[in-house]
């Protein structure tokens, strides 16, 4: 199983320079601290190895890239909707749906609700 996590990396004018790899080295950092407190928090019990990847990129492309590269099997993402372009989908999640090379489920970032507005569970 592989947890990724794709930091937005927004085009810089020298990408080779100092300043470029700095803001790499540290979009990276902090996307695999987050992925190991997700790991140390929500995963305690998976009895799989969970690989943890940190992407720089923009999230569809970077997703999409990275599902072909590793023959994905299967991807698994929540949909924020931010963007609400396709049946109150995110763009992102539209976009993957359309595109994957595999198949992907979706999973709503929201806690479902009940008949009367309260949270099921």
């Amino acid at each position: 199983m592989t947890l990724l996590m794709v930091m937005f990396r927004a085009p810089l004018p020298d990408p080779e320079s100092r300043e470029g790899a700095f803001l790499d080295q540290y979009f990276e950092q902090h996307g695999q601290q987050y992925l190991a407190e997700i790991c140390a928090t929500r995963m305690k019990t998976v009895s799989v190895p969970v690989e943890r990847v940190v992407r720089l990129g923009t999230a569809a492309e970077s997703i999409l890239e990275y599902a072909v590269e590793s023959y994905a099997d299967l991807i698994v993402m929540s949909t924020h909707g931010t963007t609400g372009t396709q049946s109150s989908l995110g763009s992102t999640a539209w976009k993957i749906l359309q595109e994957a090379p595999c198949p992907v489920l979706l999973l709503s970032a929201k806690p479902p609700t009940g008949e009367h507005g309260g949270e099921v569970g």
